[in-house]
């Protein structure tokens, strides 16, 4: 049985004034997948990224999320997708003013719909499943940077989204780390049955937890597949890319940005 898309972007172009980003993107996203977008710089994984999320508004063509038609798309609905998405930032974007449990609880705070108590209770039974039941009443500035992975990690997922959005979440960890923050995606992933689309420059993280590698290339996919089938391609890049023992150094949303979809999502749920 074929999973339901979640996702579906046709022949996406994104310009920024006469720059071309995206050159006629086609993607489909499905339920419970783990999909990693891979690429050079430059080469669209980020707007990519920010199209699916509704941050970029295409030049031509088509994104379908959860069966919404981001082009076209009123406020009501473009609410309605927000509510069923989380983000796992390539910095984290916790917020120093607030302790951990206030940060995972972000977006059932805004909802308007839950009492302090299941709130409290929610976010602290996430920070329990990432390993944080003793951090609720710390500050970020007392986390270290796997910690702080892992309270973000915990509020993308506290609500249940449908889509989870990891960008660089191997940013900056240790080896170690970025086993266990592989390792706890996966099973919340499971646990909460969300599609995973992940950019990474990291190919350890990418064999541990890809059902699917897409390799972007001049702002269009050129391989799709399993871990298995792109390596099979003898694609010279995609051959460096695996060869590779430490990931390169990337950019991803920057923190105004980070910040501001926070908010935005908060508000919307």
């Amino acid at each position: 049985m074929t999973k339901e898309a979640l996702i579906e972007a046709e022949n996406v172009v994104v310009e920024f004034g006469e720059h071309r980003v995206l050159h006629g993107l086609t993607l489909t996203i499905h339920a419970g997948e783990v999909v990693c977008l891979i690429g050079g710089s430059g080469s669209g994984k980020t707007t990519s990224l920010r199209a699916m999320l509704g941050l970029v508004t295409p030049t031509r063509g088509t994104i379908r999320v959860l069966g919404v038609d981001l082009m076209h798309a009123d406020e009501a609905e473009r609410t309605k997708v927000a509510r069923q998405m989380g983000m796992l930032f390539q910095h984290s974007a916790l917020l120093g003013g607030l302790t951990t449990e206030e940060n995972v609880a972000l977006p059932l705070t805004q909802r308007g719909d839950l009492t302090p108590d299941m709130i409290r209770s929610l976010a602290r039974t996430r920070l329990a499943q990432v390993g944080l039941g003793d951090a609720v009443t710390n500050y970020p500035r007392e986390l270290s940077g796997g910690m702080q992975k892992r309270a973000a990690l915990a509020r993308a997922v506290v609500h249940e989204p449908r889509l989870v959005f990891c960008d660089e979440p191997s940013s900056g960890l240790d080896p170690a780390t970025v086993v266990a923050i592989d390792e706890l995606m996966v099973r919340l992933r499971d646990d909460i049955g969300a599609a995973l689309v992940v950019v990474t420059h990291h190919p350890a993280s990418v064999k541990r937890i890809a059902d699917r590698v897409v390799l972007l290339r001049n702002g269009t996919v050129a391989a799709d597949g399993s871990v298995a089938a792109v390596r099979a391609l003898g694609d010279p890049w995609i051959d460096g890319f695996f060869s590779e023992d430490v990931a390169p150094p990337s950019h991803g949303l920057n923190m105004a940005e980070a910040l501001g979809l926070v908010a935005a999502r908060g508000a919307a749920a």
